[in-house]
């Protein structure tokens, strides 16, 4: 029997491309969104006590508050030293400048802490909370190499990462 006369079936071949992002980017990437959704829980649970309370309690709500930063904060720091930066252009500068971010933040935040904790009055604890405040924005306007998070290429990998989707959307 001549084989031209049974009908041949195509082959199909199904190409499966890669997703353009590795396992270090992706570790790096959920730590780092996880980490950061952690953190905007913790500054926005701003105390609750204002400089009419009283100075003890005025004291310790915000002395807390900055402590409590600093800590999560080192955490993250801690957590993001054991990883490899993301493998994308750029990638051990954004890890690096991360990393200094953080540092100066906790600084700020743990020595925010400590200088609230021996203020004499609610008007020294005040202008403590405002140069935190400023120092805080001022550390932000510092260039890290962190708008790299805002490039085509991490914001496309980042929607690949479940940990992100909340920042992305925000």
């Amino acid at each position: 029997m001549d084989d031209s006369s049974v009908p041949v079936e195509p082959t199909v071949t199904i190409v499966v491309e890669p997703s353009g992002i590795d396992a270090t980017t992706v570790v790096w990437l959920q730590n780092s969104c996880t980490d950061l959704g952690t953190l905007f829980g913790a500054l926005f649970a701003l105390p609750t006590v204002d400089e009419y309370a009283p100075l003890e309690e005025f004291r310790a709500g915000y002395r807390d508050y900055y402590a409590s930063l600093a800590d999560t904060i080192l955490g993250m720091t801690e957590r993001m030293t054991l990883l490899d930066p993301p493998s994308v252009d750029g990638g051990q500068a954004l890890h690096d400048g991360y990393l200094t971010y953080l540092i100066g933040l906790a600084d700020i935040n743990a020595g925010g802490a400590i200088a609230i904790d021996v203020a004499p009055d609610a008007e020294s604890i005040a202008a403590i909370v405002d140069q935190i405040t400023f120092e805080t924005e001022q550390l932000g306007e510092s260039d890290f190499g962190l708008a790299d998070f805002q490039s085509a290429e991490l914001q496309a990998l980042m929607a690949e990462v479940p940990a992100c989707q909340d920042l992305l959307a925000s």
